[in-house]
């Protein structure tokens, strides 16, 4: 079959809180990380907030162990702003990644994302590309 491009289509889709938190708990939690591999979490705000099952998490402050004088603080609107750069192609992002985070968007859950989606969208958020891979 013919795979032709003809052209393309934007469609608007609402980022919930609660998707942009849930994104930064895959990528820092402090035991299975996706981006722990590259990245130090220094800070988090939640808000206060103790009860982990009503916890979000408004941003979170990193540094790269190289690099312990750069600080990176990524929040919900930074999240919002990275998953539009991979979704419109301004971010070339492996197609596995794309796919995902279609299915998460659309579905407004996270567990769609997994640890792989959470740690591109960090670094896109952060660097404003995918370093690490």
């Amino acid at each position: 079959m013919d795979k032709t491009v003809l052209g393309k289509v934007n469609i608007s889709v609402d980022i919930t809180e609660k998707l942009a938190s849930d994104i930064l708990m895959t990528a820092f939690d402090s035991h299975y990380g996706s981006s722990n591999y590259w990245a130090s979490l220094v800070s988090i705000d939640n808000n206060g907030a103790s009860d982990i099952l009503d916890e979000i998490w408004y941003s979170v402050k990193f540094t790269e162990p190289d690099e312990p004088d750069t600080n990176y603080v990524v929040d919900g609107n930074k999240i919002v702003s990275a998953i539009s750069k991979i979704l419109n192609s301004e971010v070339e992002a492996a197609p596995y990644i794309v796919e995902y985070l279609q299915q998460a968007v659309a579905n407004d859950d996270a567990g769609y994302a997994d640890g792989d989606v959470a740690d591109v969208i960090i670094q896109v958020a952060s660097m404003g590309e995918i370093v690490y891979g």
